[in-house]
């Protein structure tokens, strides 16, 4: 399991790498997620739609963003972010179908 120093780590280096590549939606993305991580959920959740804004149809964005929703307790907006995923691989099936098992 990942260390929560760890995540501080991952998190300045997706800021880094954000303020270098603020147009590149999977940059966006990574550094939503680590704030996510890092539990500051209200930067999460305004950086992750940024990155769902600008790049809708990726699976990971739409994965994380609906990880922050369940998170944050709004289970209608997750159910219908992860409903409208189709899975392209076993392995995003697998992450889909533990997403959904949390708002059980």
């Amino acid at each position: 399991k990942i260390k929560q120093k760890d995540y501080q780590l991952a998190l300045e280096y997706a800021e880094r790498a954000y303020v270098v590549a603020p147009s590149l939606a999977q940059i966006v993305d990574t550094y939503g997620y680590a704030l996510l991580k890092a539990k500051k959920f209200d930067q999460s959740q305004e950086v992750l739609k940024k990155a769902y804004e600008m790049a809708p149809m990726i699976t990971d964005i739409r994965l994380h963003l609906a990880e922050l929703f369940i998170l944050q307790g709004k289970q209608d907006d997750a159910q219908a972010l992860l409903s409208s995923i189709k899975p392209k691989s076993p392995s995003e099936k697998v992450l889909i179908e533990n997403l959904l098992e949390k708002l059980k």
